[in-house]
């Protein structure tokens, strides 16, 4: 609703800047301002990019913030020249800039997770060989059959993964809110990015998980700028090594052959896992069903 709204309100804004190209181009009335033909177009042209904003944002393209803050910062020059007739308009630029401004600096936010993608997929160790029967043979017996169940016996074991997740969540006493997020885990210096968009009544709020190299973050900034969450501990490098570990066993069960993964056999239904990463070691036990999928993950170290 508030996208609509916002697309409305540029959409309008940039119709009432044509006003000022349709006086230079032939309008008179002697109760207004004649423009010249260079300040004629020069409406016209903040029109377009405001009108262009509009769509943008109306259909959901990130880059909407670009046009919608050349278009205000255009309008603002254009107001003051013709500050007796315009100036009301500055209300105008002043409501829309807000959320163009969050809308930058949400994007520069999210950039940061592109960049440390970007960094990560660049320093991927070179192809590996495939992932053979021989590879199972030190896995407890649960473990050989799900990797089997999985397909990843004679494909490359996994260097990386993208997960993308449409879904709803909430806290205990909030009402549901859907989000959209991007995940990319990398398996050979363990790495795990993880951008989230929470939707609040039309409000995008992001959220970046960031694990790697020891250390672990989380920070949640509504527009980009306010951090209202921004958590780093060791606490949370541990809670988050449990997290990679459930990713492996979940979305690259071939990656679960690794020297840095051991294993102890339970029963023919349960092994425990024993992970270790940047001096951390945790812990978990997984349970397999009579097929051999998966059916639980349980840890005590997160």
């Amino acid at each position: 609703m508030l996208r609509l709204l916002l697309s409305v309100l540029l959409f309008f804004h940039g119709f009432i800047h044509v006003m000022g190209f349709a006086r230079a181009i032939g309008t008179r009335d002697d109760s207004l301002r004649v423009l010249s033909n260079p300040l004629g177009i020069a409406w016209l042209g903040t029109a377009l990019l405001l009108m262009t904003a509009a769509l943008l944002q109306l259909i959901g393209e990130r880059v909407w913030w670009l046009p919608a803050l050349c278009g205000l910062l255009v309008s603002q020059v254009l107001i003051i020249s013709a500050w007796g007739d315009a100036r009301w308009g500055t209300i105008g630029n002043v409501l829309l800039f807000l959320p163009a401004i969050g809308a930058f600096f949400s994007a520069r936010f999210e950039q940061r997770y592109r960049n440390d993608v970007r960094h990560a997929l660049q320093n991927e160790p070179p192809a590996t060989t495939l992932l053979t029967e021989a590879d199972l043979l030190s896995l407890p017996s649960p473990v050989r059959k799900y990797i089997r169940l999985t397909g990843a016996i004679g494909r490359p074991r996994p260097k990386s993964v993208r997960l993308v997740f449409e879904g709803t969540m909430r806290s205990r006493t909030k009402s549901w809110f859907p989000f959209h997020s991007e995940q990319y885990d990398c398996f050979g210096k363990y790495e795990r990015m993880f951008f989230m968009k929470a939707d609040f009544g039309g409000w995008v709020i992001p959220g970046y998980h960031y694990y790697a190299g020891g250390s672990a973050s989380m920070e949640v900034r509504p527009f980009g700028i306010i951090p209202v969450v921004n958590l780093r501990s060791k606490e949370l490098f541990r809670a988050e090594t449990v997290t990679m570990l459930n990713d492996i066993c979940l979305f690259a069960p071939g990656a679960l052959v690794d020297p840095r993964i051991t294993w102890t056999s339970v029963d023919d239904h349960c092994a425990e896992s024993h992970f270790c990463n940047e001096g951390i070691c945790v812990h978990a036990r997984l349970y397999f069903n009579e097929r051999g999928e998966l059916v639980n993950f349980v840890s005590d170290d997160r």
